[in-house]
């Protein structure tokens, strides 16, 4: 049997400290398998640090710090992956809610989440472009529509602007002298067949569905009769078209009962006259 070199017997038997023959293998592999269950439990702080002369050995040992070194940068990227993907899931939280002072983080070491964080402020600036410019069209569309009430309700005949369910959307203040309604009691409460006699309803009615399939096929200026506040009937001539783009009618009311009953007497008088000089014969 081979003599064991060390001299005072080696591995169990020895105490010397410096001896790198007082560890039997087994205990060898024990520290190892120590070391790798360590590993696996996400713990890689401690290293083996014995040195031994036989190559073997060493390699093992030398390969289980490397093993430690490397999932313990593993394990601290996938942490700060997880960290990373955390705030920058808060991030769009707090944008979905509306706040916009929120911005991801660029600063990270990993790759994927610097560039999600990139990503994210770049979205949250295009966004922001958007809505400013939505903003500022709605602004300007708003100015537009000021501007357009203020010129129809300057206009000297009653307009009125109804939706294609024929509600009423907009009257100015002639159609509010014109009829004895106020605003308050028609505009997104009333529709306009309303304000017409029962008996001509059903006609008016099919000029509104004809004039949404095609403008040609309903009038768009003929005399009618409208029914006031107080129940009068007037007759009146109506102009009606769609606002382009829309399916919305704008009709201008004009109130020509007074000249109807003028021309009438007129008319009146003028057969009065014709039959007094036929008499006078």
């Amino acid at each position: 049997m081979e003599q064991h070199p060390c001299p005072y017997g080696g591995y169990l038997k020895c105490d010397n400290p410096d001896c790198e023959h007082r560890y039997a293998l087994s205990e060898v592999l024990h520290l190892c398998s120590d070391a790798i269950n360590r590993i696996a439990q996400g713990d890689c702080s401690q290293k083996i640090t014995y040195q031994f002369e036989r190559y073997a050995v060493q390699r093992l040992i030398d390969s289980i710090n490397q093993l430690s070194n490397e999932v313990g940068m593993m394990i601290d990227l996938t942490h700060e992956l997880a960290i990373g993907i955390c705030e920058h899931f808060d991030v769009l939280r707090r944008l979905h809610e509306g706040d916009f002072s929120a911005t991801a983080s660029e600063d990270s070491s990993v790759e994927i989440v610097r560039m999600l964080g990139q990503l994210i402020n770049k979205q949250k600036e295009t966004f922001l472009e958007y809505i400013n410019t939505i903003n500022k069209n709605k602004e300007e569309i708003q100015h537009l529509c000021e501007q357009q009430n203020e010129i129809l309700s300057s206009v000297g005949v009653a307009i009125l602007v109804s939706d294609e369910d024929m509600t009423v959307e907009f009257v100015n203040h002639e159609f509010e002298i014109t009829t004895g309604y106020t605003k308050e009691e028609v505009v997104g409460k009333m529709k306009w067949i309303e304000f017409i006699p029962e008996d001509i309803a059903q006609k008016m009615i099919e000029y509104h569905k004809l004039r949404r399939i095609s403008p040609s096929l309903a009038p768009r200026q003929y005399e009618t009769k409208f029914k006031k506040k107080n129940g009068e009937i007037r007759d009146i001539f109506l102009t009606v078209g769609l606002i382009p783009y829309t399916k919305k009618s704008i009709a201008s009311i004009i109130d020509i009962t007074e000249r109807k009953r003028i021309n009438e007497q007129i008319i009146h008088s003028q057969k009065m006259e014709s039959l007094g000089l036929l008499s006078g014969r």
